[in-house]
């Protein structure tokens, strides 16, 4: 719209008889033509020749006999970039950060490290030359209580002697050990269908390398590891401490 009444001046003032004619034509045309115009970025005209009015048109209208067509864009093509904006003046300084842990390298001993999962703290020492050593210093593993044999190491065929029943809301737990050294506990777990209970769990905790095993009254083995294992079908199952062969260990489950 710039552009069309940048032409209107530009015509009004070197043609002053114009005025009248000009200005209707501009006005009757604006619905259709600067419609179009708008759409398109693209200004579309039929000039008088006898009269030199200019009457802004759609791209479809056609021009009569006696005039010409005018076209020209809404807009001129995008001028050269111009030059860099002079250089800001500096903002205001920031807030004070929060101090840090660390103000010196002796500030590193005692900070917490992760050695495979295992949090401890740094230890920091220094040589007679000055020469600075970082240790990440673990807690010591779990001590084992003194080992004394359990009474129940046995074997699969005298794994009755050690039985116990589980009913619908019921639980029962071992606590024993493997010692002497390579012996095995085992152990008859009897459950007994009811109730609105539809699965069993069995769980095992461990001070050392051991491991469980669940065997099926026909001597089937059907689980060997120290994950939780889900029964779902009730009747008689043998579980089996395995013990370490190279040491002695306690164990829950």
């Amino acid at each position: 719209m710039a552009s069309v009444y940048s032409l209107v001046r530009t015509l009004l003032s070197s043609k002053p008889g114009m005025v009248v004619t000009l200005v209707a034509a501009l006005v009757g045309a604006t619905a259709f033509g600067l419609a179009t115009a708008a759409a398109t970025g693209v200004i579309e005209a039929c000039v008088n020749n006898s009269s030199g009015t200019i009457k802004i048109v759609s791209t479809t209208t056609q021009c009569s006999n006696n005039e010409i067509r005018l076209v020209w864009n809404s807009e001129g093509v995008a001028g050269q970039p111009g030059p860099t904006g002079p250089q800001g003046i500096a903002g205001p300084t920031g807030a004070q950060g929060i101090p840090g842990t660390v103000s010196s390298f002796n500030d590193m001993n005692g900070l917490p490290c992760t050695i495979g999962g295992v949090a401890g703290v740094m230890s920091l020492s220094f040589s007679g030359v000055g020469t600075a050593t970082l240790t990440c210093v673990l807690p010591p593993p779990p001590v084992d209580p003194t080992l004394i044999s359990d009474g129940l190491n046995n074997v699969f065929a005298t794994a009755s002697s050690h039985t116990s029943n589980v009913s619908c809301g019921s639980s029962v737990q071992w606590t024993g050990t493997t010692f002497p050294m390579g012996t095995e506990d085992w152990l008859m777990i009897n459950w007994t269908a009811g109730g609105t209970c539809t699965h069993m769990v069995v769980t095992f905790t461990t001070t050392d390398n051991l491991h469980y095993e669940l065997w099926t009254a026909s001597a089937t083995r059907t689980f060997s590891g120290t994950a939780s294992s889900t029964l779902t079908t009730p009747g008689s199952v043998i579980a089996a401490v395995i013990g370490n062969p190279t040491s002695g260990g306690s164990y829950t489950g």
